[in-house]
């Protein structure tokens, strides 16, 4: 019986193990949303793997950022500019 309660009490739906996951990035979840969480994972393998994916893709997308790909040199963003004004000046 008191296992029952239990698990009723720690029993998540996908739903909610998916908001969770995707709040982990985020802030630090409590130990009772982890414990909720990791139980769910141990009988849900798509959340397992959803959270791997998640894990992966916050790893890389920081990788990015660290390389400065995604940011343009001044000199891009004068010629840009420049672009922009002289399209405008022709409308």
């Amino acid at each position: 019986m008191v296992n029952t309660m239990l698990k009723k009490y720690l029993h998540i739906n996908c739903q909610k193990a998916t908001m969770l996951i995707v709040k982990k990035e985020e802030v630090r979840l409590s130990l009772l949303d982890l414990i909720r969480l990791k139980y769910h994972q141990k009988i849900c393998t798509i959340c397992f793997y959803f959270e791997q994916q998640i894990n992966f893709i916050s790893k890389n997308a920081h990788k990015v950022d660290e390389l400065n790909i995604s940011k343009l040199t001044q000199q891009e963003k004068d010629a840009m500019q420049e672009k922009f004004i002289e399209q405008q000046k022709s409308l």
